[in-house]
């Protein structure tokens, strides 16, 4: 009997932990594009036709805006989101090697008060990116649990130069320029509630019990 206890004991604390693996974060599978800015700040030079912001909404389609050098704009998806998932980037199908360029992003909750000059608050570095690499999508993990609707994209580019003069002469590029971003959340975490499978095992587990003790008893 106290052998059957011990399994059934262990059976359970099995089941928990499957359910803990099971508790890690996954991904909803819902992918949500950037479709509104609140604020757009072009700095140093930007090329013709990629200065209008609504190039970076909706899925990559060929028509991308360029941050400028130094440049900041803010992306929505018309919700938010609480806990974290992965934010990707598209970059600009350009010559990379005659286009240095990078950026970092950043998240945040601002709600429709994000103006110039306006603190971006609860927000949280999410890793940098280059043109290079986010050929055709780089994705950026934004933590489980961040609760975020806004993201924003910071052109740091000229940081590339080090400094040197001649190297940012040649930054005409109008600094990080893509095609689109999205988003992809993870799912809410599990119920504590142990699951219908579990209780099946652990039923099963007492039956055995108690079946154990009528035929002591019998005998």
């Amino acid at each position: 009997m106290k052998r059957l206890i011990f399994s059934t004991i262990c059976t359970f604390i099995l089941g928990l932990s499957a359910q803990a693996v099971n508790a890690l974060p996954t991904l909803t599978g819902d992918i949500f594009w950037a479709s509104g800015s609140l604020f757009q700040n072009n700095l140093g030079q930007t090329v013709t036709g990629q200065s209008d912001v609504a190039n970076a909404f909706g899925p990559p389609d060929g028509q991308v805006y360029s941050l400028g050098l130094y440049g900041v704009a803010s992306f929505n998806f018309g919700r938010r989101f609480d806990y974290g998932g992965v934010l990707t980037t598209y970059a600009a199908p350009l010559d990379v090697s005659n286009h240095p360029m990078t950026a970092e992003f950043f998240v945040g909750l601002v709600g429709d008060n994000l103006v110039s000059n306006t603190v971006f608050t609860q927000v949280s570095d999410v890793g940098g990116v280059s043109n290079i690499s986010a050929q055709g999508g780089l994705p950026i993990v934004v933590p489980y649990g961040t609760v975020f609707d806004t993201i924003l994209a910071l052109d740091v580019t000229p940081d590339l130069c080090g400094g040197n003069s001649s190297c940012l002469d040649d930054l005409i590029d109008g600094g990080y320029t893509f095609d689109a971003t999205s988003f992809q959340d993870f799912a809410p975490p599990a119920s504590a509630v142990p699951e219908p499978g579990l209780l099946a095992l652990m039923g099963l587990g007492l039956l055995g019990v108690g079946a154990t003790r009528l035929r002591k008893r019998a005998s």
